[in-house]
């Protein structure tokens, strides 16, 4: 018999957990989450998007940690999503941060100038050694995006 209230009591605990998750669906703000070790520091950045278009975002960091994916390296991932009006977050591991961002469906209309790091064109991407040209200069699958330098305040307004 306490077998089975434990039971009732866990399948009661699980039901609160998705309609906990359900609510926060419908937030202002959504969180992406980035890999990184269990040693680095993570920071915690956000991106709002005040421009007239829905945007795509793409992170690129330096994590020196070498126990983190192979760690001393340029890392890129993305695409995230920011609807116009509204804001993500997301939280980096390592240091250096840069941003790529550019308009849902024209690629002309970016933000970035500081840094070129590699990206998937199209499709979701995480990419260890992001700068390397010797590795992705050839592919086809990657392209070479222009990033700017996340402020210190770790706040992104997109326009």
């Amino acid at each position: 018999m306490k077998t089975l209230y434990t039971f009732l009591f866990m399948i009661c605990l699980i039901g609160l957990s998705f309609s906990s998750k359900a609510q926060d669906s419908e937030d202002k703000i959504l969180q992406k989450t980035i890999s990184g070790g269990k040693k680095g520091k993570k920071h915690k950045v956000t991106f709002k998007n005040e421009s007239a278009k829905d945007m795509y975002v793409a992170v690129a960091y330096y994590d020196k940690n070498p126990t983190t994916m192979g760690g001393r390296c340029f890392y890129t991932e993305g695409w995230f999503i920011v609807e116009k009006g509204k804001s993500i977050w997301t939280n980096v591991s390592g240091r250096r941060f840069y941003y790529h961002a550019h308009q849902v469906g024209n690629q002309e209309v970016s933000i970035g100038s500081e840094k070129e790091f590699y990206a998937h064109p199209v499709k979701k991407f995480n990419i260890k050694k992001a700068d390397n040209k010797y590795m992705y200069g050839k592919n086809k699958d990657y392209k070479l995006y222009k990033f700017d330098k996340i402020p210190a305040s770790n706040q992104v307004t997109l326009k």
